[in-house]
């Protein structure tokens, strides 16, 4: 990170989820977090990846971190990951499989 001068770094394990790196700490504190994939039985993977990156840049873009942002973005992963095909998932589905999580 420090050669690219990344504040953010997304490695995806596949079946095992994704690491997301933090560097906005002052004081050179990297956050370090493993999401683990929230569905075991994928029926589609494709999109996945897509989905997961594109629900994070929102999310940052409306003011989370990227802690939050991957939370959100580990959730819209597995809302993709449950239909077969690369179809798109509502906002509402989204906020409907949060709330469900708590």
């Amino acid at each position: 990170m420090e050669k690219t001068r990344s504040k953010n770094l997304l490695i995806k394990l596949g079946a095992e989820g994704f690491i997301a790196y933090s560097n906005d700490i002052p004081g050179n504190f990297k956050k370090r977090e493993h999401f683990p994939a929230l569905v075991s039985n994928p029926v589609d993977v494709a999109g996945a990846g897509d989905s997961l990156l594109a629900a994070i840049s929102v999310s940052m873009c409306s003011g989370a971190n990227l802690m939050e942002a991957s939370a959100i973005g580990a959730c819209m992963a597995a809302l993709a990951v449950q239909t077969i095909g690369n179809i798109p998932v509502s906002h509402q589905k989204l906020e409907s499989y949060i709330k469900n999580l708590r």
